[in-house]
């Protein structure tokens, strides 16, 4: 599995709307332009991500000449896991992992795929890592040099 650009941008955006959140220096309100801006994305892409995690109810925003986008929720009730799957859907290791795919060997009583349940293993394990992180953890913890 690989992460996607988009992902990435909301990660990002995320991030510098949570470091908003806890400056006092900063307004917890911030436009798209300037989310834009902070964060190198462009502005229609960031216009896009944003309205996504509105909708999941991650970030809120407000109208008027003040007006943009702030957290809906607070950082430590935030983890990757939830703004991974907000933009990419339910996060798979492979596709014989999906609900909606019936993998034609993964129960076969002759020759059953001996991979089926070990992707599941790793699917889950991947996920209970992403949910476990917060972005309050990325937000005090210190970059790796």
């Amino acid at each position: 599995m690989r992460i996607t650009n988009e992902s990435d941008y909301a990660l990002r955006i995320l991030y510098e709307l949570s470091k908003a959140n806890i400056d006092a220096r900063r307004s917890s309100v911030a436009s798209a332009a300037d989310i834009s801006e902070q964060t190198a994305v462009s502005l229609r892409f960031a216009l896009k991500i944003l309205r996504k995690l509105s909708i999941a109810g991650i970030v809120a925003s407000k109208k008027g000449a003040s007006g943009g986008y702030y957290l809906a929720k607070d950082p430590s009730e935030i983890s990757l896991g939830e703004i991974i799957e907000v933009i990419e859907g339910q996060i798979r290791i492979s596709n014989c992992t999906q609900d909606e795919y019936t993998c034609p060997r993964a129960y076969d009583s002759e020759d059953p795929c001996r991979y089926h349940s070990i992707f599941c293993s790793l699917t889950q394990r991947f996920r209970q890592e992403l949910y476990s992180i917060k972005l309050s953890d990325v937000l005090y913890s210190k970059a790796e040099e």
